[in-house]
């Protein structure tokens, strides 16, 4: 069997199959970055590391012809990837189950914020219901 020297859109296959190896990586190193940038509480490049990932799945999934002549991938290059690619889903895991405590942390917050706002405004009424100014045992005085 012949191997074809070039590909439907003109590249070699070891040059298409080289692209998609490091893109793969590419697509590791973000979610390991972006688990870095969670951890830090860099919420703006987090934000700006999921664009560029969804970008990166975008391209893996609407370039079937690629992939499909990626068959030839030696032993070493299929393992890397997808050694690669079980390191972002770990990451990936770790990042949502981060995220979901988030979650979670911040809807108790809030809830407690909520408690304590009800809590203050039933004071103001009863104070301003016995027509006086609430005390306060905070000095506030400069």
């Amino acid at each position: 069997m012949l191997t074809p020297t070039r590909t439907r859109n003109g590249a070699s296959p070891e040059g298409t199959r080289r692209a998609s190896l490091e893109l793969l990586r590419h697509y590791a190193e973000l979610v390991a970055e972006q688990e870095r940038a969670l951890d830090a509480g860099d919420f703006a490049r987090f934000d700006a590391l999921a664009r560029s990932r969804a970008e990166i799945q975008r391209r893996l999934e609407d370039d079937d012809d690629r992939r499909h002549e990626e068959t030839g991938l030696a032993d070493r290059d299929r393992e890397a990837a997808i050694e690669a690619l079980r390191a972002a889903v770990l990451a990936d895991q770790r990042i949502r189950a981060r995220l979901s405590a988030l979650r979670s942390e911040t809807l108790g917050a809030i809830r407690s914020l909520g408690g304590r706002s009800d809590d203050l405004r039933r004071y103001l009424e009863r104070t301003a219901d016995a027509g006086r100014e609430p005390r306060s045992r905070v000095d506030v005085r400069l």
